[in-house]
């Protein structure tokens, strides 16, 4: 077997060589091969690479969880100097819990729904610790304080779907910490998570990594993340570890092309540049079939025929810098990768005539209780926003969970009506309308879905879903619609022969180019797209949003793109609008909205978006918004934000601000106090 990277010789963690495979009928995939690694007590070590890279399956061999049909076929796991891959299922019990905790990464699927949140605590504890229910209970409370749970003595009582996602995120790491582990896995802890949520988690996990010398295992496909809380990172390809060092070391002299490829990637790369985003060519490899030589060699520009015929041996620098490739990328003082672009001079879109126009559009979904469902109050989801999309222009809409931004986006799509206000489509008012006139405009508006599969029939071939639109509108015939679906297919990137297919045969990213086509259909002016790449990797990330805007330079089709990530949001956007609590607070041109934010809300959320620039994202670690956004159900007078506002004042209490400009050319925001900004940007 060839082995990777070296381990230590010494750690909390030490995995040699581990193979591990998961069997389903005649096909063995071989998901891990050969991975060495170690983490040190106090350490937290990343890692990273594309989906169907190995690093949750090298997790799940840690806390032997594989999935069916999986199995470790080779290799130590060594926690504490004793190995756990010939240990019994009940001797697994004792440390998965006790001596190992794990954070998953859907927290709603991994709680169980029928008990409450302090019951879920206190039962992990019992089963470890020769502890009383009344002392379990105790304890519950005691470690759902710690993770920052508010008000953890009355929350005890809650269920999981009466929490928001950041605080379901809390009780997984509340379970998997009760006992005070050793070492913490923590996978994909904060890929669903708003911006300023993901940044208050991974303080707890930092915090408490500190408090008890705990070992972490950051598993994540965000570059930006890993630089602010990893002390060294290992990159996955494969199934094999291909790199791995120190933090700063790998995200300013990367050796291998992989590594160099997943940094091109990324958004802020490419802002102001006007051009796309770099991408991976090529899909990443079939683990079901045996791989000759270096896995990353079909997608590598810099492969030898010598990289096609063996996998290269370790190579290690000083300070431990490990990687293993035959054509590394050499580094002379290269620069430390920018996180924000300056702005760049005008922007596409300023005069082109207006697609869609909301005004002053308000929407109140009921609150019922009891056995009759009375109505006892509203829930205020849009609160009295105005804002124009033109022809050919990208809108970013931004904003936390339960902002309103999808509320928006569905009632554009005609998903919902509103309760006051208009949506005014080429002057039409489509929340007027009704019957067949209202259908037939609302074919120019489509929607794509944030999770493309759960959109998609499983019992539909892709082919099917396509036409079913064009069938629906009775908008073609059988030959036309036919013609359509290869024209669409051929628009998103994909082969001819995808039709045959059903959706659970694609993967995530050809999923949602499915989940675009299908939007495209009925050659919409506008399509709404709810956070589009939220759930993919950097690689096929770019893949999508390069297709978007290849699209719109074809078509001039119109966006309107909700998303809590403002690094995808900057790069695609013309326009950017920011929400909280139902308020536009915020509107302008990307590059100033993003470059020199006034409002504080704003400022608050750029200054939590992770970059890959470790020392910058450390220097940030303290800059979290902290408190929980306000209740929808009875939002506070005056400015919403204020409750959360540094600069908050009486007159933010008693009177509201209006959205106003703050000049030409210049963004328009609601605050009583904006902030002031310098020539370079700081406030």
């Amino acid at each position: 077997m060839t082995q990777n990277v070296s381990a230590a010789p010494a750690g909390l963690l030490r995995i040699e060589d581990l193979h591990t495979q998961i069997r389903s009928g005649d096909t063995t995939v071989h998901v891990v091969n050969g991975v060495d690694l170690h983490v040190d007590r106090g350490e937290v070590l990343g890692i990273v690479g594309e989906s169907g890279s190995g690093k949750t399956l090298t997790a799940l061999s840690v806390m032997r969880l594989l999935p069916h049909g999986g199995r470790i076929t080779g290799g130590r796991i060594m926690l504490d100097g004793r190995d756990l891959v010939p240990l019994s299922e009940s001797g697994l019990r004792r440390v998965r819990g006790g001596e190992i905790g794990m954070v998953f990464q859907d927290p709603m699927s991994s709680l169980n729904p029928t008990m409450a949140i302090g019951d879920q605590v206190a039962e992990a504890v019992r089963l470890h610790r020769r502890v009383s229910r009344r002392q379990a209970a105790a304890r519950a409370v005691e470690v759902l304080d710690q993770v920052g749970m508010p008000a953890a003595a009355r929350r005890v009582h809650d269920y999981p779907h009466q929490l928001s996602g950041g605080m379901r995120q809390r009780v997984m790491i509340a379970i998997a910490l009760a006992c005070e582990p050793k070492l913490l896995i923590a996978d994909e802890p904060t890929t669903a998570l708003d911006v300023t949520i993901q940044k208050q988690i991974l303080g707890v996990i930092d915090r408490l990594r500190r408090e008890l010398d705990m070992g972490v295992v950051l598993v994540t496909h965000d570059l930006g993340v890993v630089a602010g809380y990893a002390d060294r990172v290992a990159v996955m390809y494969g199934g094999r570890i291909v790199e791995t060092a120190a933090t700063d070391e790998l995200y300013g002299r990367e050796r291998h092309p992989y590594t160099a490829a997943l940094f091109d990637a990324l958004p802020e790369r490419a802002v102001n540049t006007g051009e796309p985003l770099r991408t991976i060519p090529g899909q990443p490899p079939d683990l079901s079939s045996p791989i000759t030589g270096c896995a990353f060699a079909p997608r590598c520009v810099r492969a030898t025929d010598r990289c096609r015929a063996e996998f290269p041996a370790v190579t290690v620098e000083a300070g431990g810098h490990a990687y293993h490739c035959f054509v590394p990328l050499e580094h002379v003082g290269a620069a430390p990768r920018a996180a924000v672009a300056e702005p760049a001079a005008g922007r596409p879109s300023d005069e082109a005539p207006v697609v869609v126009e909301l005004v002053d559009l308000h929407k109140e979904f009921p609150v019922n209780r009891g056995v009759l469902q009375r109505r006892v109050g509203s829930v205020s989801a849009v609160a009295g926003v105005s804002l124009s999309i033109r022809a050919g222009q990208t809108f970013g809409l931004v904003g936390e969970s339960g902002c309103g931004k999808t509320t928006i986006g569905r009632i554009l799509a005609g998903l919902e009506r509103p309760t006051s206000g208009r949506v005014l489509y080429h002057g039409d008012d489509l929340a007027g309308l009704r019957g067949a006139r209202r259908k037939r405009l609302l074919r120019g508006i489509q929607f794509m879905f944030q999770d493309s599969y759960a959109a998609m029939d499983p019992r539909m071939r892709a082919g099917s879903i396509l036409a079913e639109p064009m069938r629906v509108q009775r908008s073609e015939d059988r030959t036309a619609r036919r013609a359509r679906v290869e024209e669409l297919l051929g628009q998103v990137g994909m082969a001819r022969g995808a039709v045959r297919r059903y959706p659970h045969e694609f993967s995530g990213g050809q999923r949602q180019r499915l989940g675009l086509a299908r939007a495209l259909a009925l050659r919409p002016e506008l399509v709404v797209a709810d956070e589009p790449v939220s759930a993919l990797d950097v690689s096929i990330q770019a893949q999508i949003l390069n297709l978007m805007r290849d699209l719109q330079r074809q078509t001039a089709i119109s966006y309107v793109v909700i998303s809590h990530d403002l690094s995808v949001v900057r790069y695609i956007s013309d326009v950017i609008g920011v929400m909280y609590l139902g308020k536009l607070v915020e509107v302008g041109p990307a590059e100033i909205v993003y470059g020199r934010p006034a409002h504080p809300y704003t400022r608050a959320l750029i200054d939590t978006v992770p970059v890959a620039d470790p020392p910058r994202e450390r220097a940030r670690r303290n800059q979290v918004l902290g408190g929980e956004i306000a209740s929808a159900t009875n939002p506070p007078s005056g400015c919403r934000f204020r409750t959360r506002c540094p600069y908050a004042a009486d007159v933010c209490a008693s009177s509201e601000p209006p959205l106003r400009p703050l000049g030409p050319g210049l963004q328009s925001v609601a605050c009583h106090f904006p902030l002031e900004v310098s020539p370079d940007g700081s406030t």
